[in-house]
């Protein structure tokens, strides 16, 4: 079983399960190891997958093959040689935010910024805020 941590990675990753066209949750959903852990698979982001009762089961019953691609989009083979993808489904990350190695929210000083300081001396060369 993946720990919390890893779980919640991979949920986040993939919102959904990651069957080509099914909206299921992924929270709701089971992690499926790519390559199974009796053959070798490791369990880490890289091999893991959500997936809801009905596409795990036919993963491992109706002949579907499936690999996670190194973008971590999911690479399904159907029984008739199909090829379907399903990217991540997580949303671009805001980096206007500066955060710390332990993930806090690093808050800039203001002082002499004159668009939240008042008082701060305005630079002649920009333009009004208006």
């Amino acid at each position: 079983r993946p720990p919390a941590s890893l779980r919640r990675h991979v949920v986040n990753r993939h919102t959904r399960c990651a069957f080509p066209g099914c909206a299921r949750r992924a929270i709701g959903c089971d992690l499926d190891h790519s390559i199974a852990w009796e053959d070798g698979g490791t369990t880490n982001a890289a091999n893991l997958l959500p997936l809801c009762r009905r596409h795990h089961t036919l993963k491992h019953q109706g002949g579907w093959g499936l690999r996670i691609d190194p973008d971590v989009s999911a690479c399904w083979t159907s029984p008739t040689g199909h090829v379907y993808h399903t990217p991540p489904t997580t949303h671009p990350i805001d980096h206007s935010a500066d955060f710390d190695p332990a993930g806090l929210l690093v808050v800039k000083s203001t002082a002499n910024n004159p668009t939240t300081n008042p008082t701060a001396p305005a630079d002649p060369d920009e333009p009004p805020p208006f």
